[in-house]
């Protein structure tokens, strides 16, 4: 059988050359670009067609797959042009508690978002740099490792945070590590262990010799949601895991200003339609209280306010209120009209008591798809909220850095994949 000698290259759009592009033909992976390949020529009878092969090139994530039907008796070599991906689906992997018709259960949020291709695009705000902490990588096979919360120790230092793992029959389960706010630190410590609990949303406050940490966990029931606490010292977990909640009740996403306030979160009873409410807890465990007020993404300032997100009935996004600590003195935060049609939640009080970080779906992208940025607003100001973070990526859960005023932390799929991102910024006065 004779055989044709066929050269593939690749180049982007500006001309040059891409090497390394995965190149397929009819299925099947033959090499990297540039490449020099030979494929069968030949022909049964002189009147029957050429042979005609199917070629593939791309590279995953980076470059947009290109195809062409190649007929050996009328062309050989094949230069293809790559287009660069710009977005892609990112799966979430964070452990929830999700209503149901039957009530609430334990589950993991396996939800896609659209993540960017790149990390640079945070035009017309107010951030000076955005830098990635975290190194989690996108990854087509091998074992799950997955990002799906975090916080910031009261030193700034170190980030506490969840991973969402696979075991072998398809069943997740997340631990809590301890790694250095430094990104070119490789160096990680597991705080927690075992393949059957959702270790998630750890949170400290930010008194400087605070070593607590607290999280919500199944440990006490495996199909419940509870409020645990451990403390760090040395860069470890001392003294055991203590369950802090045991009711009846999923309660998660905990949120605590200092070592002599209680613990606040949100609490959801066992029943059909039921709403989270706010809820407390001492340090110890006693004292277990519902304060009735409909609440979730729960935050409290060492004021003794308590910032919350809640669903609108009239519009049925996510809008933010303010508490004070006893149930009292319900007040909507953001009043802004144009705000009111769009989703906001996660608020992070400033260490200060002045400022709220908050995420918002309000700007659209530019194919008209809402998605998650990072905003700050005044607390009672008269200032309109300032956009922190303007990408089409998934930025969530922003988190303020303890001893930095104008440095935020919070967690984004660019890149195709969930990492925390340290985010500098300056305001104009």
């Amino acid at each position: 059988m004779d055989k044709r000698r066929v050269k593939i290259a690749a180049r982007n759009q500006q001309g040059l050359s891409i090497e390394k592009a995965w190149v397929t033909v009819d299925g099947k992976k033959v090499g990297e670009t540039p490449l020099e390949i030979e494929l069968p020529f030949s022909r049964a009878v002189k009147t029957s067609d050429w042979p005609v092969f199917n070629v593939r090139v791309e590279i995953p994530d980076e470059y947009k797959p290109v195809e062409k039907v190649v007929a050996l008796g009328t062309v050989s070599d094949q230069l293809f042009e790559l287009t660069p991906v710009t977005e892609m689906a990112v799966t979430k992997y964070f452990p929830q508690v999700e209503m149901t018709p039957r009530g609430p259960r334990i589950s993991v949020d396996l939800t896609q978002t659209i993540g960017t291709a790149v990390d640079d695009r945070d035009e017309g705000t107010a951030a000076e740099s955005v830098i990635k902490i975290t190194n989690f990588e996108r990854k087509s096979g091998g074992s799950l490792q997955a990002l799906n919360s975090f916080t910031i120790t009261p030193d700034g230092q170190s980030i506490v945070y969840g991973v969402t793992y696979e075991t072998e029959e398809g069943r997740h389960y997340s631990n809590l590590h301890l790694r250095s706010t430094n990104p070119s630190s490789p160096t990680t410590v597991q705080l927690t262990r075992g393949p059957r609990f959702l270790d998630s949303n750890p949170t400290m406050c930010r008194e400087a010799e605070s070593k607590l940490v607290v999280f919500q966990s199944n440990r006490g029931r495996v199909e419940n949601m509870d409020i645990s606490s451990f403390r760090i010292a040395d860069g470890r977990l001392v003294g055991g895991i203590q369950q802090l909640t045991r009711e009846s009740r999923f309660n998660y996403r905990p949120s605590f200003a200092s070592d002599e306030q209680p613990l606040f979160f949100s609490s959801l009873e066992s029943f059909p339609e039921a709403e989270p409410r706010m809820a407390s807890v001492r340090k110890d465990g006693s004292a277990f209280t519902n304060h009735g007020e409909v609440a979730d993404m729960i935050n409290c300032s060492e004021a003794g306010r308590i910032y919350l997100a809640r669903l609108a009935k009239d519009t049925g996004r996510f809008q933010l209120f303010s508490v004070l600590a006893d149930g009292t003195g319900s007040e909507t935060f953001l009043s802004d009209s144009e705000f009111s049609v769009a989703n906001c939640h996660s608020p992070a009080v400033s260490p200060d008591g002045k400022r709220l970080l908050f995420v918002s779906d309000y700007n659209p992208d530019d194919a008209g798809r809402k998605d998650n940025n990072i905003w700050l607003m005044e607390i009672g100001g008269t200032r309109q909220p300032v956009q922190l973070t303007n990408n089409i990526s998934d930025d969530i859960f922003p988190v303020w850095s303890p001893t930095e005023p104008d440095v935020v932390y919070f967690m984004s799929n660019r890149r195709g994949v969930y990492n925390v991102w340290r985010l500098t910024f300056r305001l104009a006065h």
